[in-house]
């Protein structure tokens, strides 16, 4: 930690690929330091976090607080959900892993 600020590497799931990038965060500010096509305005993944206000659906938490990142299909692939920003979700590892054990539970009753 530096002048009150934290330097965090993130780690980020996207399909079958694994990203890792760092976050800075001085106070309420957080920057981040990716692949610069990666979370470019106006790219894919930056839209889906933009329609999430950049939080976690799941736990209401930043997504960058330091956590590995996943991207969820609300509506299963397997299920004919589609790659559209309206179906993908960005989750923290351990909300995507609550997602799905929560999905399977439901199929078992």
């Amino acid at each position: 930690m530096l002048n009150n600020c934290t330097v965090l590497i993130n780690k980020f799931h996207f399909f079958e690929r694994v990203f890792y990038f760092k976050s800075f965060t001085c106070g309420t500010l957080t920057s981040l330091v990716a692949p610069s096509s990666y979370w470019e305005k106006n790219s894919h993944n930056y839209k889906i976090a933009q329609t999430q206000n950049w939080k976690c659906p799941i736990c209401g938490e930043p997504l960058f607080n330091g956590e590995e990142l996943n991207t969820h299909h609300i509506v299963p692939v397997a299920q004919g959900g589609r790659d559209d920003i309206e179906n993908l979700q960005h989750l923290h590892h351990a909300c995507h892993k609550q997602e799905h054990s929560k999905t399977k539970s439901t199929r078992l009753k």
